[in-house]
């Protein structure tokens, strides 16, 4: 009688262990599953449009994420116009993750405007663009390209920016 109330119990706790973990992924935020992957070290992979985008998440903004790839630069993500991030397979390293500047997409774009870096910028829809950011307000950037050309894009259309 005892082993089988053992039993029970044991069934009892593990389908509540399991409606904990359901109900927790259920109620995570992006933002914080990012963390959690960044703070166990994994890579992942964003796809945005025709680009994917893969390497070690080092840091998680209110809005914004970055990779730093096996090689080039960083590359930060607005990871709410992701159309997917799958986490590649790999064992599990804890690691500290940077989760204050910046914030959004926004004030990586102001800091490549007063830098006058070159960067690429990757768009919801479109191409990627190469230039330098002039200028970034509320509502777009504006993007000097090698012709000498000024292209305007609506901030809500830069899905990444990494510096060149």
């Amino acid at each position: 009688m005892r082993q089988r109330l053992r039993l029970e119990l044991r069934e009892e706790l593990e389908a509540a262990e399991e409606e904990a973990a359901l109900l927790d992924a259920a109620t995570t935020m992006l933002r914080d599953a990012l963390i959690d992957l960044g703070k166990q070290g994994r890579d992942v992979v964003f796809e945005l449009g025709n680009v994917e985008v893969a390497g070690r998440l080092v840091h998680v903004g209110a809005a914004v994420a970055t990779v730093r790839p096996d090689v080039g630069n960083d590359v930060f993500i607005a990871f709410d116009r992701a159309d997917s991030i799958r986490v590649q397979p790999g064992p599990v390293v804890p690691v500290a993750i940077e989760t204050g500047y910046p914030a959004t997409i926004g004030a990586r774009l102001r800091a490549s405007s007063q830098s006058a870096e070159s960067v690429s910028i990757g768009r919801r829809f479109g191409q990627p663009m190469m230039g330098v950011v002039r200028a970034v307000t509320p509502t777009h950037l504006e993007l000097a390209i090698a012709r000498g050309d000024r292209v305007m894009i609506p901030e809500t259309q830069v899905s990444w920016i990494q510096p060149t």
